[in-house]
């Protein structure tokens, strides 16, 4: 992918952070501030926009679950997790949602080469085709940093 990014809650200006980074910090304090459930339903949610956004701007419709985790034994009536699984909507923010609560794991690629592969301390990495400065300005102004940044979880090329 000619553009790749780093999609992030941190402020990378930042030498430090005293914040949360998993959904399992819901109830701690940070900076003397309680975590709560619904602050992190909030962040979650740009992250599952600013894929979206991407996906949009790429004119991507669905996107393809790989390398799928399931260490926890996750299932759902609604919703059948498999690998090379093609994903759009709703069924395709549940995966990010669960992804992003690490009750699995994975990355997504669509058919056009785009990606999302998801870090630890809730990084997300993108890679997509052309550059997108509107959709990067709106992901920034929605409270997420964006920085060029090659995703560490290509292969080698």
């Amino acid at each position: 992918m000619n553009y790749q990014y780093r999609v992030t809650k941190y402020n990378p200006d930042l030498a430090s952070y005293d914040e949360w980074t998993a959904i399992s910090d819901v109830g701690n304090s940070y900076s003397g501030i309680e975590f709560t459930f619904q602050e992190y339903k909030r962040v979650e949610s740009t992250y599952v926009d600013a894929v979206f956004s991407f996906m949009k701007a790429e004119k991507v419709e669905s996107i393809i679950l790989s390398d799928l985790w399931n260490g926890f034994d996750y299932s759902d009536k609604e919703l059948t997790l498999a690998e090379g699984k093609d994903f759009q909507n709703d069924s395709l923010k549940r995966v990010i949602q669960l992804i992003l609560r690490e009750e699995v794991g994975g990355q997504l690629t669509s058919k056009k080469g785009m990606f999302v592969h998801f870090g630890s301390d809730y990084y997300i990495y993108i890679g997509i085709s052309n550059n997108y400065p509107e959709v990067i300005s709106s992901i920034r102004s929605s409270g997420l940093y964006v920085e060029s940044f090659k995703s560490p979880y290509l292969e080698s090329e």
